[in-house]
Protein backbone atom coordinates (compact mmCIF):
# COMPACT_ATOMS: atom_id res chain seq x y z
CA UNK A 1 0.00 0.00 0.00
CA UNK A 2 1.30 3.48 -1.28
CA UNK A 3 1.21 6.22 1.67
CA UNK A 4 2.30 9.78 0.79
CA UNK A 5 4.85 10.54 3.82
CA UNK A 6 3.06 13.88 3.79
CA UNK A 7 -0.16 12.35 5.62
CA UNK A 8 1.88 10.60 8.50
CA UNK A 9 -0.17 7.44 8.65
CA UNK A 10 1.68 4.67 10.11
CA UNK A 11 0.22 1.35 11.04
CA UNK A 12 0.00 0.10 14.24
CA UNK A 13 0.26 -3.16 12.69
CA UNK A 14 3.71 -2.04 11.56
CA UNK A 15 4.71 -0.37 14.11
CA UNK A 16 4.10 -3.52 16.51
CA UNK A 17 6.10 -5.62 14.12
CA UNK A 18 9.15 -3.36 14.24
CA UNK A 19 8.80 -2.70 17.73
CA UNK A 20 8.51 -6.56 18.37
CA UNK A 21 11.64 -7.32 15.95
CA UNK A 22 14.19 -4.67 16.30
CA UNK A 23 12.84 -1.82 18.81
CA UNK A 24 13.15 -3.75 21.99
CA UNK A 25 16.49 -5.17 21.23
CA UNK A 26 18.31 -2.63 19.28
CA UNK A 27 18.73 1.57 19.74
CA UNK A 28 18.14 3.77 16.64
CA UNK A 29 21.61 5.73 15.72
CA UNK A 30 22.62 8.92 13.74
CA UNK A 31 23.52 8.60 10.58
CA UNK A 32 27.25 7.40 10.27
CA UNK A 33 27.15 6.18 13.66
CA UNK A 34 28.21 2.54 12.90
CA UNK A 35 31.18 4.01 10.43
CA UNK A 36 34.92 4.11 11.36
CA UNK A 37 35.57 6.40 8.86
CA UNK A 38 32.32 9.30 8.65
CA UNK A 39 30.09 11.08 10.81
CA UNK A 40 27.72 13.76 10.38
CA UNK A 41 29.23 16.41 10.68
CA UNK A 42 31.85 15.91 7.70
CA UNK A 43 30.00 13.63 5.57
CA UNK A 44 26.09 14.73 5.34
CA UNK A 45 26.52 17.18 2.38
CA UNK A 46 23.72 19.46 1.13
CA UNK A 47 20.59 18.02 -0.36
CA UNK A 48 21.20 14.70 1.82
CA UNK A 49 19.08 15.66 4.45
CA UNK A 50 15.99 16.90 2.87
CA UNK A 51 13.10 13.97 2.87
CA UNK A 52 10.53 16.42 0.96
CA UNK A 53 12.73 15.32 -2.06
CA UNK A 54 11.26 11.51 -2.45
CA UNK A 55 8.05 11.94 0.34
CA UNK A 56 5.63 11.26 -3.36
CA UNK A 57 7.29 8.27 -4.31
CA UNK A 58 8.23 6.84 -0.92
CA UNK A 59 6.64 3.22 -0.13
CA UNK A 60 5.73 2.99 3.39
CA UNK A 61 5.32 -0.70 4.16
CA UNK A 62 2.25 -2.10 5.83
CA UNK A 63 2.13 -5.29 3.99
CA UNK A 64 4.18 -6.42 0.65
CA UNK A 65 4.04 -4.22 -2.32
CA UNK A 66 5.85 -2.79 -4.83
CA UNK A 67 7.07 0.86 -4.50
CA UNK A 68 6.04 3.76 -6.96
CA UNK A 69 8.98 3.66 -9.91
CA UNK A 70 9.52 0.06 -9.57
CA UNK A 71 12.17 -1.63 -12.25
CA UNK A 72 12.60 -4.92 -11.44
CA UNK A 73 15.26 -7.24 -12.35
CA UNK A 74 15.25 -9.38 -15.72
CA UNK A 75 15.91 -13.06 -15.87
CA UNK A 76 19.48 -11.93 -16.83
CA UNK A 77 20.16 -9.59 -14.51
CA UNK A 78 19.29 -11.68 -11.73
CA UNK A 79 21.88 -14.29 -12.73
CA UNK A 80 24.33 -12.44 -12.85
CA UNK A 81 23.21 -11.10 -9.60
CA UNK A 82 23.84 -14.52 -8.01
CA UNK A 83 27.23 -15.56 -9.59
CA UNK A 84 29.04 -11.98 -8.61
CA UNK A 85 27.15 -9.57 -7.43
CA UNK A 86 30.22 -7.08 -6.69
CA UNK A 87 30.36 -7.27 -10.41
CA UNK A 88 27.14 -6.75 -11.15
CA UNK A 89 26.94 -4.01 -8.58
CA UNK A 90 30.11 -1.80 -10.29
CA UNK A 91 27.51 -1.71 -13.22
CA UNK A 92 26.30 1.37 -11.92
CA UNK A 93 23.86 2.40 -15.42
CA UNK A 94 21.91 -0.50 -14.40
CA UNK A 95 22.52 -1.23 -10.51
CA UNK A 96 21.52 2.31 -9.43
CA UNK A 97 18.67 2.56 -11.82
CA UNK A 98 17.00 -0.59 -10.55
CA UNK A 99 17.99 -0.62 -6.86
CA UNK A 100 15.85 1.21 -3.99
CA UNK A 101 17.25 2.20 -0.48
CA UNK A 102 14.93 0.57 2.28
CA UNK A 103 15.56 2.82 5.98
CA UNK A 104 13.67 1.04 9.29
CA UNK A 105 12.93 3.62 12.17
CA UNK A 106 10.25 3.59 14.94
CA UNK A 107 7.40 4.15 12.53
CA UNK A 108 7.99 2.38 9.29
CA UNK A 109 10.19 0.23 6.89
CA UNK A 110 10.45 3.02 3.78
CA UNK A 111 11.84 2.12 0.33
CA UNK A 112 12.47 4.66 -2.47
CA UNK A 113 13.96 4.37 -5.74
CA UNK A 114 17.56 5.15 -5.53
CA UNK A 115 16.97 7.38 -8.72
CA UNK A 116 15.30 9.98 -8.12
CA UNK A 117 16.68 13.25 -9.09
CA UNK A 118 17.60 15.40 -5.92
CA UNK A 119 17.88 18.69 -7.70
CA UNK A 120 18.89 20.13 -3.93
CA UNK A 121 22.26 17.86 -3.57
CA UNK A 122 25.21 18.76 -4.12
CA UNK A 123 27.04 15.60 -5.17
CA UNK A 124 25.31 12.82 -7.49
CA UNK A 125 21.91 15.11 -8.10
CA UNK A 126 20.21 11.81 -9.64
CA UNK A 127 20.37 10.16 -6.71
CA UNK A 128 18.72 10.14 -3.60
CA UNK A 129 20.58 8.62 -0.12
CA UNK A 130 19.29 7.09 2.85
CA UNK A 131 19.32 10.10 4.86
CA UNK A 132 16.68 11.82 2.30
CA UNK A 133 14.44 9.11 3.39
CA UNK A 134 15.08 9.55 7.49
CA UNK A 135 15.11 13.58 7.04
CA UNK A 136 18.99 13.63 8.32
CA UNK A 137 17.34 11.82 11.68
CA UNK A 138 17.75 8.17 13.39
CA UNK A 139 16.87 5.07 12.08
CA UNK A 140 17.64 1.26 12.97
CA UNK A 141 19.18 0.31 10.14
CA UNK A 142 19.52 0.79 6.47
CA UNK A 143 20.13 -0.70 2.93
CA UNK A 144 19.15 -1.30 -0.71
CA UNK A 145 16.50 -3.92 -2.04
CA UNK A 146 16.17 -4.72 -5.76
CA UNK A 147 13.11 -5.78 -7.09
CA UNK A 148 13.20 -9.30 -9.38
CA UNK A 149 10.75 -10.84 -12.33
CA UNK A 150 11.48 -14.07 -10.56
CA UNK A 151 9.06 -12.75 -7.42
CA UNK A 152 11.97 -12.33 -4.78
CA UNK A 153 13.34 -9.33 -3.48
CA UNK A 154 17.23 -8.92 -2.75
CA UNK A 155 18.15 -7.32 0.09
CA UNK A 156 21.67 -5.84 1.95
CA UNK A 157 22.74 -3.51 4.50
CA UNK A 158 24.87 -1.59 2.64
CA UNK A 159 23.93 1.78 3.53
CA UNK A 160 27.01 3.60 4.92
CA UNK A 161 24.92 5.75 6.93
CA UNK A 162 22.75 3.08 9.12
CA UNK A 163 23.94 -0.12 7.89
CA UNK A 164 27.81 -1.38 6.47
CA UNK A 165 29.83 -4.32 7.96
CA UNK A 166 29.27 -2.97 11.85
CA UNK A 167 25.81 -3.88 11.94
CA UNK A 168 25.16 -6.18 14.23
CA UNK A 169 24.66 -9.94 13.19
CA UNK A 170 21.07 -10.38 15.18
CA UNK A 171 19.79 -7.15 14.13
CA UNK A 172 21.12 -7.77 10.89
CA UNK A 173 18.66 -11.78 10.82
CA UNK A 174 16.14 -9.39 12.63
CA UNK A 175 15.42 -7.17 9.90
CA UNK A 176 15.14 -10.09 7.28
CA UNK A 177 12.22 -11.79 9.96
CA UNK A 178 10.94 -8.24 9.82
CA UNK A 179 10.92 -8.11 5.79
CA UNK A 180 8.96 -11.14 6.11
CA UNK A 181 6.43 -10.31 8.80
CA UNK A 182 5.65 -7.60 6.84
CA UNK A 183 4.99 -9.90 3.41
CA UNK A 184 7.92 -9.82 1.84
CA UNK A 185 8.72 -13.69 2.28
CA UNK A 186 10.27 -14.24 -0.96
CA UNK A 187 13.85 -12.91 0.50
CA UNK A 188 17.23 -13.77 -0.81
CA UNK A 189 20.08 -12.17 1.64
CA UNK A 190 22.63 -10.55 -1.15
CA UNK A 191 25.10 -11.03 2.29
CA UNK A 192 25.04 -14.87 1.45
CA UNK A 193 25.62 -13.97 -2.04
CA UNK A 194 29.31 -12.71 -1.00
Amino acid sequence: MFTSLGLRKFNVMSVTKIKKNIGDRFPLINPFDRSEKKNITDNLKDGEREIEVCQDFLHLVTWDGEPPLIEKLTHAEIEKLKTDFLEFRNDKPIYRHKCFLWIIDENSLKIAREKIRNTKRVLDPDYICHTNLTGSGKAYIGGEILFGEDGFVYINNFSDRYGGPKTPPDLWMSTIELFKELGYTKIIDILELL
